[in-house]
């Protein structure tokens, strides 16, 4: 049976900053979604879902 795991991206509509999974994402600052995105896919997220300015992420765990 697949197993997921799942991120949430949010970016401050007034500050602009970043936060994964309910913490602040300093590394990524302002950066720009495209850079975001990008960022995350490279690591095996994929994007599944926007509301507003949240960003819904899923991947497969890996089997040990």
């Amino acid at each position: 049976m697949q197993r997921w795991e799942y991120k949430i991206a949010y970016r401050s509509e007034s500050s602009g900053e970043w936060f994964i999974d309910g913490r602040q994402a300093g590394d990524l600052g302002k950066a720009e979604d495209p850079e975001v995105l990008g960022r995350l896919g490279q690591e095996g997220w994929e994007l599944v879902s926007v509301v507003g300015y949240t960003y819904f992420f899923k991947r497969l765990v890996k089997e040990r």
